[in-house]
């Protein structure tokens, strides 16, 4: 990671510091595309391969948070 590089050795606080605030920006909005379509678009899915899109998607989602 950039942080560990010896040439970046001056900048290492500051790129940890907006890693881990991209990191809660990232979950924020990912928990909030979550949100979405669990209550919105899941249930109005009517075929089988809706639903499998959006359980797909939410999978996705949880994936970029991990």
């Amino acid at each position: 990671a950039i942080e560990q590089n010896k040439k970046y050795a001056e900048y290492s606080s500051n790129c940890a510091e907006y890693k881990e605030k991209i990191s809660k920006e990232l979950e924020t909005n990912c928990k909030k595309v979550i949100d979405i379509v669990e209550k919105n678009c899941l249930k109005k899915a009517s075929d089988d391969e809706a639903k499998v899109f959006y359980l797909k998607m939410i999978g996705d989602y949880y994936r970029y948070t991990a």
